[in-house]
């Protein structure tokens, strides 16, 4: 919503939490599969990084001033209920060639990016699973929605047309049960259009909004923004520097995708020659925070500072919809590369040949949402702002 932050209601807290914590346990699942582990011993082996996420949790809400506990103890519930409903999958399922986490996906010929939970591969299809620990119930339109366009983009990953689900399962896991979402006509044709608006919008247009019911609005948490803008009696010349400002940095974040279409589109060697992407390298050692790669040949095109989306490349998968990590080189010397990793698990990338496309540093939400508080805080901070951000800025 052009940067505005909502308030962040109490009742997503703690499934926040417990998805932090099922974001880092991914590497256990395919162990605890085979092992058909119950619900205690799947809660045994996520417990250390359980830990870790609650004490991180708590020392955020300490600096606020809050207190942790209702919450923590909120993610722990949701937490017993996922690892219940996942140990009777894994007691009626077979068990998957494999299990990848948390991978990220560009399908740059529709625009569409995004983030996977979890990828189930089996020998004759795969499965889509999205966690959601906040849920209660029956699942929303929007959740099915959600997980119908990230099915899209596995399609995309697996070669076939994006609304091809033929060999693609859509499942989500609730602290309450599995649910199955299928990818009907109204819900592909709803994703495209949930698309075509905000590619719309970024490119300055004023596309049609339909408005929700009023029970959607009430559990929004941007229930407060919202009704800020419907009604805005900011002044005309203030509100259009600020939306006139908001364009400039949308416009701006078109550059820091740029590479990606560049690598969708240029042949290898273009690439390379352009130091846009690089391949040749190796896995010669990889933690938790770092990973070392190793150039067959010793001309690098990188340099310390660089931000880069580390790729692992798989037989059949299009480059950007293969396991990778995001992170920035620390250090190079001769053929060796050093990155610090702070998205995705260098473990995915454990025996693939390795490709490095260099990636620009996206600002755009830290400035939308600097704009945002300015738009919403008239008086002197807001005639301050102005005044540094100028007319011609």
């Amino acid at each position: 919503m052009y940067g505005a932050i909502g308030r962040g209601n109490e009742k997503y807290i703690a499934g926040t939490i417990a998805h932090r914590v099922l974001e880092r346990v991914g590497p256990t699942l395919g162990l605890l599969w085979s092992k058909k582990a119950s619900r205690e011993e799947i809660l045994g082996a996520w417990s250390d990084t359980a830990n870790a996420v609650y004490g991180d949790a708590e020392s955020r809400a300490q600096a606020r001033g809050l207190s942790s506990e209702k919450y923590i103890a909120g993610a722990q519930d949701a937490l017993s209920g996922i690892a219940l409903v996942l140990s009777n999958y894994f007691a009626e399922q077979p068990m998957p060639i494999k299990v990848i986490t948390e991978i990220t996906i560009t399908n740059t010929l529709t625009r569409h990016e995004g983030r996977i939970d979890a990828l189930l591969v089996f020998g004759d299809h795969v499965e889509t699973v999205d966690w959601k620990t906040n849920v209660t119930g029956a699942i929303s339109q929007y959740e099915r929605i959600q997980i119908v366009a990230n099915g899209m983009l596995v399609n995309y990953r697996y070669g076939r047309p994006e609304d091809d689900f033929s060999n693609n399962k859509l499942t989500i896991f609730t602290p309450e049960g599995l649910h199955r979402a299928i990818p009907t006509p109204k819900a592909l044709d709803s994703v495209r259009s949930a698309r075509k608006y905000i590619l719309d919008s970024l490119d300055g247009l004023k596309p049609h909004t339909e408005l929700p019911p009023i029970f959607v609005c009430n559990e929004c948490s941007y229930y407060d923004p919202c009704r800020f803008y419907m009604y805005d009696h900011t002044p005309d010349n203030v509100k259009a520097l600020l939306w006139g400002r908001r364009h400039r940095v949308l416009k701006k974040r078109e550059r820091s995708h740029l590479n990606k279409y560049l690598a969708a589109s240029l042949s290898p060697s273009v690439l390379e020659e352009m130091g846009i992407m690089q391949w040749g390298y190796t896995l010669e050692g990889q933690d938790d925070r770092y990973l070392t790669l190793r150039k067959v040949s010793p001309e690098q095109r990188l340099f310390t500072g660089d931000s880069v989306r580390v790729i692992g490349l798989e037989d059949g998968a299009p480059p950007l919809a293969c396991v990778s990590c995001n992170g920035s080189v620390k250090d190079v010397s001769g053929n060796t590369l050093k990155v610090t990793v702070y998205r995705g698990k260098p473990t995915d990338l454990v025996g693939l040949p390795i490709a490095i496309l260099r990636a620009d540093v996206d600002l755009s939400r830290r400035e939308l949402e600097s704009i945002d508080r300015v738009h919403r805080q008239p008086g002197p901070f807001q005639d301050m702002a102005l005044a540094l951000i100028g007319e011609d800025a």
